[in-house]
């Protein structure tokens, strides 16, 4: 105590304290690089050497599962309910129809999908994955499979990682420590290697789309363990989860186990959202080997065996013990099995199959195609017809060997009849050699690039004010070389009018006027695409991806009345570029022999008559209505996304593209074309362009958002008007996005 300290020291010092003005130096300390960013750059550094798809090739098996559920909002239910009079018809079935989807949700899953895959990849891009088993409730046989890869991608090593329909800035890709912050969470150490756990987020000040999650980064090749990341987009109406996990296979890491989930909070109604969840197992991997180009199938990298939808439960065994069904999942089966068979809901399975083939069976073989039905053109306002034939209308199926059909249809504004039939005998499904012969009596746009593939969906004929009345005889015998590389050769007979927009050709000065032609001719293609994919949602086709150029090359040799070599080649790619966005890019360029009618020469592809109000791609949006003709040409579109760079919020989130696009053109003998209105580019034509999307988005039924938006496009160098106001062109643009 205090009597043991005065024994033992004496008397305790007193010390008193007084305040003082004076003020410490100001000490600023500075933090150095960020350890996390280092170690992020060692792992961008070694991507390359632990991405499996950077290797010789792999094969594997997967196991895959995937929940449907319904979501009930109690809390939104009672808020809503709590004024209404409940004693009224219509709030007594809401209250109904709410505590009985909730006990449902609570026994049951609303569907469960499984499936079990072997899937094969050769570097640079050749994948081939078929469904060996196949299971989903209510459904006898279907044409959808769930997969590993139908929400994300199958590795986390590329510069971007796709969801859905959008593409994230990878946090491992070159660049990211300048878009991303990254903060070592933890520190696990281990015998040989050690594990870090670094969290990540986008940078304030920086709008892109990005994720926030955690990724697991091992020492032991500075390979990424594990990530778990959702998109940093506050404002989506789609929230989304994935995951992914790696394992070490004879020093080459390699996919283990893959996980997403999706959540529509108010779809299909405030009160009751849906909910997706899938687990996918990644079994009997054999990374880094050799595989022959014999396994693969370019024109069905997904397939079903026939006996996939047939297995009995004891095929599943051996899978269902990475993931064992829980009793929910089992009275998931034994409940809508039941329904299926009493209500035939494999007729929903038929209406699914018909989406996506755009075939219904009417008496097999015989099947009626959807694609005939109805055509929007310009020159023919509206076209209503139909097509039978025997094609194969199973999706993922092997086609058949012999295939044939006839269509026939009206056009509404030319009032004339067309028809066509075709048959078609794939030699050889490996190759993918085929020949195919057509006879049809029908449109043909002059001037457009028919040796080449349309440039999409929407192409120029939607807008074609001209058009030539041809009847046509055509054979095509096409193969593969290599999986990039596509060959046909095509021997072709036209017999064409052109007096639908009094059109007439002179040979010469001597020679009368016609507008009626017949060309014989015989056409070799070729269409190099390295890398080309065909991404897969449900097990259905969605757009490709295009790593590299695509080229395309088509040339003609014509004889019998007209002797005429006419060339045309195009090189394009859609491709996502490193903190910028997608860019879109495409050049063309042809020539003809001098002295030819305008269905051998070329048109300048420009958007107008109806559809006019909108922005197209790969379409020269601010012309006058002036045709620019040419026996020689060269075009070029470029599209760069810019992205969200200005703000973003629920009513308002613009999305910024700018356009370029150039043209030139010479014809040789303009005085032989007798045409109104046509002007010849021996200047460039250029044309730049503004666009918005998303200036004003909406709610779309709580699914995704539909956005509205405008572009300005200025026409300079030909064509130019004196007039500012005149050079000016304003479109809407229409977007739909699901997050």
């Amino acid at each position: 105590g205090s009597d043991f300290l005065k024994s033992k020291y004496g008397k305790p010092l007193e010390i008193t304290l007084y305040p003082s003005n004076e003020q410490l130096p100001e000490a600023v300390i500075r933090a150095g690089d960020n350890p996390a960013d280092r170690l992020i750059r060692l792992a961008i550094h070694h991507r390359d050497r632990n991405n499996p798809e950077k290797q010789a090739g792999y094969y594997c098996k997967t196991y895959n599962k995937v929940v449907f559920d319904v979501v009930p909002h109690r809390d939104v239910f009672e808020k809503t309910i709590a004024k209404r009079d409940t004693s009224k018809k219509r709030w007594q079935k809401v209250w109904n129809n709410f505590h009985k989807s909730e006990q449902q949700a609570a026994s049951r899953h609303l569907f469960l999908m499984e499936s079990v895959t072997d899937r094969v990849f050769k570097y640079p891009a050749l994948i081939q994955e078929r469904v060996l088993l196949n299971r989903v409730s209510g459904l006898q046989s279907t044409g959808i499979a769930a997969l590993a890869n139908m929400v994300q991608p199958f590795t986390c090593y590329g510069d971007f990682l796709r969801v859905l329909d959008k593409n994230y800035v990878n946090p491992v890709s070159p660049g990211s420590p300048k878009l991303y912050f990254f903060n070592i969470e933890d520190t696990l150490y281990r015998e040989e290697d050690t594990l870090y756990l670094i969290s990540f987020h986008p940078r304030k000040g920086h709008t892109f789309d990005g994720l926030q999650g955690v990724l697991h980064l091992s020492s032991h090749f500075w390979a990424v363990q594990a990530i778990r990341a959702t998109p940093a987009d506050e404002n989506a109406t789609l929230h989304i989860k994935i995951e992914q996990s790696y394992q070490c296979i004879r020093n080459q890491w390699f996919p283990k186990q893959l996980n997403f989930e999706l959540e529509l909070e108010k779809y299909p109604d405030p009160m009751m959202g849906m909910r997706a969840a899938g687990r996918s197992y990644i079994e009997d991997a054999v990374p880094d080997t050799t595989c022959s180009s014999g396994a693969f199938d370019p024109e069905m990298p997904l397939i079903f065996l026939p006996s996939a939808d047939r297995q009995q439960d004891t095929g599943w065994q051996r899978w269902r013990t990475l993931a064992p069904l829980n009793d929910k999942e089992w009275r998931t089966y034994a409940v809508m099995d039941s329904v299926g068979k009493k209500y035939n809901l494999d007729r929903i399975s038929k209406a699914s199959d018909a989406l996506v083939t755009g075939l219904i069976p009417v008496r097999p073989p015989l099947v009626f195609d959807l694609s005939k039905l109805v055509h929007f053109n310009e020159f023919e306002n509206v076209r209503l017809g139909f097509g039978i034939s025997n094609a194969q209308y199973r999706p993922l199926r092997p086609q058949r060997l012999f295939e044939a059909g006839i269509r026939v249809g009206y056009g509404f504004g030319d009032r004339a009849w067309k028809y066509g039939a075709y048959a078609l005998w794939r030699i050889s499904r490996s190759r993918q050699t085929q020949l195919r012969a057509a006879w049809s009596q029908d449109l043909l746009e002059p001037g457009a690039l028919h040796e080449l593939q349309p440039t999409a969906f929407v192409n120029r004929t939607l807008y074609a004010q001209r058009m030539d009345r041809v009847r046509q005889y055509t054979t095509i015998l096409s193969t593969r070389l290599q999986p990039a590389l596509l060959l046909q050769a095509a021997l072709r007979q036209q017999h064409m009018d052109t007096d639908a927009y009094g059109y007439q050709y002179r040979a010469n000065e001597q020679a009368a006027p016609t507008h009626t032609f017949t060309f014989t001719e015989a056409t070799a293609y070729i269409r190099w695409a390295r890398g080309e994919r065909v991404q897969q949602l449900l097990g259905t086709s969605t757009r490709p991806v295009q790593p590299w150029p695509v080229v395309e090359l088509g040339y003609t040799r014509g004889w019998g009345d007209y002797t005429y070599h006419r060339w045309v080649a195009a090189i394009y790619q859609s491709v996502p570029l490193r903190h910028l966005g997608l860019a879109e890019w495409r050049m063309e360029v042809g020539g003809v022999t001098s002295g030819v009618p305008v269905s051998k020469l070329f048109l300048l592809n420009q958007g107008g008559g109806s559809f006019r109000a909108f922005a197209v791609n790969n379409t020269f949006q601010s012309l006058p209505d002036t045709l620019l003709l040419a026996d020689r040409f060269l075009n070029i579109y470029y599209a760069q996304e810019a992205g969200h760079i200005f703000y973003r919020s629920k009513y308002s989130s613009p999305f910024l593209t700018l356009v370029q696009n150039a043209a030139w053109g010479d014809l040789k003998y303009p005085e032989r074309q007798e045409m109104r209105g046509f002007a010849v580019a021996r200047r460039p034509y250029l044309e730049s362009g503004i666009r918005l999307d998303h200036l004003l988005q909406f709610n779309y039924v709580n699914f995704g958002r539909m956005g509205i938006g405008a572009a300005m496009f200025y026409r300079w160098g030909f064509l130019k008007s004196k007039t500012t106001r005149e050079n000016i062109s304003l479109r809407l643009s229409l977007r739909f996005t699901m997050q």
